[in-house]
């Protein structure tokens, strides 16, 4: 937030921010506000010389409800899990099902990244790489892969509930159901996408393997600051330990990460190009819970974050 004192020439034009709800949202002494839990607050300014006052009313909404962690994806029909065959570390590595034995390799573990508008980001923890259909193709039978990120919606995915501890998962692009080949029982048949049925083979449950201290995966947002757009994922990398900007935003961008009582840890100027994938290096923060704040030529955005 930003104060405006008048007239502008007064000799003191310094003021004193607060907030009347700290467990909903706090803000620092250059007017930041960052979001706590979901609720309802009042952000005061208050000038240094005269006690004057203004305040803005914000909500905090509850972000969508996430999965924290890393995930088995496992068939109803098989009861075989999503693996990354032959552990491949290429883009295009083919996704197969194979068992999995005490929460499984890297290989077969999945972490949902929210893009900020309810679909997912599916990561594999071995590559740090992206389930995609081939081709960005839209057709039956087109077999699913490990890429690399690129601004395309054959990255995305939605995830919902069947109501009986199973999810569908649909290709954002093509509106097709990730499918077990052949309704096949065997280890290495192919992962592909198909128009939904219903059937088991498209029925998958989430036995969860890493575990993390955060809630949700979404952002909470705050009403007085844009939340990150549809283009724009902001997420940890545990593979790396790296901040991870993915966007097809172009040019030059502020990036700064605040801890949870708004102080300023770090400040980095990157240089966005379309379609490739921006890193800044954060080893060095301690775990917790951070608020990235992005300014670039289209606008302000920020997210909650977890370092694990």
């Amino acid at each position: 937030m930003t104060a405006t004192v008048s007239p502008s020439n007064a000799t003191n034009t310094a003021v004193n921010w607060s907030s009347s709800n700290t467990s909903v949202a706090t803000v620092n002494s250059s007017g930041l506000v960052s979001a706590i839990a979901a609720g309802n607050a009042t952000i005061t300014a208050t000038t240094v010389d005269g006690a004057k006052t203004a305040t803005s009313a914000i909500t905090v909404n509850a972000g969508t409800t996430g999965f924290p962690g890393f995930y088995n994806i496992i068939s109803r029909n098989s009861n075989k899990g999503l693996d990354v065959a032959d552990n491949s570390t290429s883009s295009g590595g083919r996704i197969q099902q194979y068992d999995i034995t005490n929460g499984g390799g890297s290989n077969q573990r999945w972490k949902f990244v929210s893009d900020g508008s309810g679909n997912y980001y599916i990561i594999v923890k071995s590559t740090g790489m992206y389930l995609a259909v081939e081709n960005n193709g839209t057709a039956d039978g087109l077999k699913v892969q490990q890429k690399t990120f690129s601004s395309s919606n054959e990255f995305k995915w939605t995830v919902t509930s069947l109501g009986t501890g199973y999810y569908k998962i649909i290709n954002v692009n093509s509106g097709k159901s990730l499918d077990v080949e052949n309704v096949s029982t065997a280890n290495g048949a192919n992962i592909q996408v198909w128009a939904y049925t219903g059937g088991l083979n498209q029925q998958w449950q989430f036995v969860q393997v890493e575990s993390s201290t955060a809630k949700t995966l979404a952002v909470q947002t705050i009403a007085t600051e844009n939340e990150s757009p549809n283009d724009m994922a902001i997420f940890v990398d545990e593979h790396s330990n790296n901040l991870k900007i993915d966007t097809n935003h172009e040019g030059n961008a502020d990036v700064q990460i605040f801890n949870i009582t708004g102080q300023p840890v770090l400040k980095k100027n990157v240089n966005f190009v379309k379609g490739n994938q921006s890193a800044i290096e954060i080893s060095r923060l301690p775990k917790g819970v951070y608020v990235v704040r992005i300014n670039d030529s289209k606008g302000s955005y920020s997210k909650k974050i977890l370092k694990q």
